[in-house]
């Protein structure tokens, strides 16, 4: 799956903020088929655009992670939801 996202964070305390996604995959009544998150579904790291704190600049992602959904409910995705916290 590729993911290609932007990013930014109001107000930045301390080192930096780090967006964690998930991924729901769905059929067509909504229900959860296979989840996917982790690591490999983390933004950069945002650091205070003027100093020590206050909001980010804007961030460019791309990354390329590998979802390992089971073949035979492969067929039945009709939805991906987006999911993310920092």
């Amino acid at each position: 799956m590729h993911l290609r996202g932007f990013s930014t964070s109001d107000q930045v305390h301390g080192r930096a903020d780090v967006w964690h996604s998930s991924f729901a995959f769905m059929n067509s009544k909504g229900d959860i088929l296979y989840m996917a998150g982790g690591v490999p579904f983390a933004s950069p790291q945002m650091l205070p655009a003027n100093g020590s704190s206050g909001p980010s600049k804007v961030y460019r992602w791309d990354s390329d992670v590998k979802v390992s959904i089971n073949p035979a409910l492969s067929f039945q995705v009709t939805s991906v939801r987006w999911f993310s916290q920092c």
